[in-house]
């Protein structure tokens, strides 16, 4: 194992130097998921890594892993390697076109069944349903986490950085965020930019985000709507809801709720006001985990050397830096560690779903954000407050926030989605800043 600094903003000098009297291996100067699981690999092998981005890190992979995905050998090691990121989701669809013999190839349940799966859901004569399993998936999140446990070995990772190529074997780069900073000559065997996967399709793909108005569903939900499929994943505090759409993207929000509105008996119906956020983008702009390791398994050959079971037995070792949770990875094993984790903290005066949400992002480091909480009681008092600069105090010592956006793309939002976000205040930030 490699020598490691805390991945810290306040350390980014030293890994500057660290990497300037560095001869690398590999040198990325992007950053991916691609690029993060080399890294990883590639260190725990012996190589000396490094990866710059002249950004901050980000991942564009999608949040759902389709069912056809779903048993991508590689995938259900990477799941198992970080089971709060790759959460398995349960989905009752809902497909009145399905014929008869394809419905007895599935998970068909029979209306009078229905109930035991999701009492709320209502389903003409004609309709089948039969069950889906798929992953929702956090991208940001495990790309941190794998970053953070590749610094560890001894990656060196920074953001913020322009480099430029001088030859085939040394590059110049610069602190983006220090004005007149000097640039560094940095030595490298193999330097490597990845080029995005992307497809090209026209298709464009609405992203809601609704507001749960306190309503409980047992599962996930699939739908037609105008000939397009819906997802309805379920979160701790809100709803998502995602469709393929060649229609107006106010056109086709109505439609999809006043759909959802007639698949429940619920009398609080949704209406535009409940939406959180409404995003369409092509769907050529979202990556997908599949692919990503296709590729990814090609590097490792010809980089690495590494066979197909090799990259198999790689994927199934790693050791993530959140993810030690005592040989507990199945669902319902975390949601009672979860569930474990939160009757240590609760007399911080966390709120149960706030702490989950906390969980679910952290993961087993949880664990040290609740001992910094009931060390800061005595400033802060218990509650909201508390935890809001206990995470912003975790994200600035653990994960190389540089600016204000950093820590939102860190927690995955800027502004409260509902009383349960734990945002910190404009001043804690600015304050952590000024001083730092």
């Amino acid at each position: 194992m490699g020598d490691s600094l805390a991945f810290s903003a306040t350390n980014r000098a030293k890994f500057l130097q660290r990497a300037a009297n560095t001869d690398f291996d590999f040198v990325f100067t992007s950053c991916g998921f691609r690029e993060a699981m080399f890294c990883l690999f590639a260190a725990n092998q012996g190589f000396k890594c490094a990866i710059f981005c002249p950004e901050d890190f980000s991942c564009k992979l999608h949040p759902v892993v389709e069912l056809k995905t779903a048993n991508h050998k590689a995938l259900v090691l990477l799941q198992k390697s970080f089971p709060h990121l790759i959460l398995p989701d349960e989905y009752l669809n809902i497909n009145p076109k399905m014929s008869a013999i394809k419905s007895l190839l599935t998970a068909n349940i029979s209306h009078r069944d229905l109930s035991k799966y999701e009492a709320l859901l209502k389903v003409k004569d004609g309709d089948r349903v039969y069950l889906d399993r798929e992953f929702k998936l956090n991208a940001n999140r495990l790309l941190i986490s794998i970053l953070k446990t590749a610094v560890q070995v001894g990656v060196t990772v920074l953001n913020y950085i322009s480099v430029e190529k001088k030859n085939s074997s040394s590059l110049l780069a610069c602190n983006k965020l220090k004005k007149e900073s000097a640039q560094v000559v940095l030595i490298s065997k193999q330097i490597l930019e990845l080029e995005e996967q992307t497809k090209c399709s026209g298709e464009m793909e609405l992203h809601i985000l609704l507001d749960r108005k306190h309503l409980f569903l047992k599962r996930s939900l699939k739908f037609t709507v105008q000939n397009q499929l819906v997802r309805l994943v379920r979160y701790q505090d809100y709803f998502l809801l995602i469709c393929k759409t060649d229609k107006n993207e106010r056109e086709m929000l109505r439609s999809v709720l006043n759909h959802l509105n007639n698949l429940l008996y619920w009398e609080d119906k949704f209406e535009e006001e409940d939406v959180i956020a409404c995003q369409i983008s092509r769907s050529f702009e979202w990556l997908t985990i599949d692919r990503q390791l296709s590729s990814l398994e090609e590097m490792t050959n010809k980089y690495l050397g590494f066979s197909s079971r090799q990259f198999l037995e790689h994927i199934s070792n790693i050791n993530a830096v959140d993810t030690h949770f005592e040989g507990k990875t199945e669902i319902q094993q975390l949601i009672e560690y979860g569930d474990f984790r939160f009757d240590e903290a609760k007399q911080t005066g966390i709120h149960p779903i706030a702490f989950k949400n906390m969980f679910y992002r952290f993961g087993s480091e949880i664990e040290q954000l609740t001992e910094a909480a009931y060390e800061g009681r005595s400033k802060f008092g218990s509650g909201n407050k508390l935890w809001e600069y206990v995470q912003f105090w975790y994200l600035f010592q653990t994960e190389m926030i540089c600016h204000k956006q950093d820590y939102f793309n860190r927690i995955g939002k800027k502004e409260k989605f509902s009383k349960y976000d734990l945002i910190a205040s404009e001043q804690i930030i600015d304050d952590c800043f000024s001083n730092a």
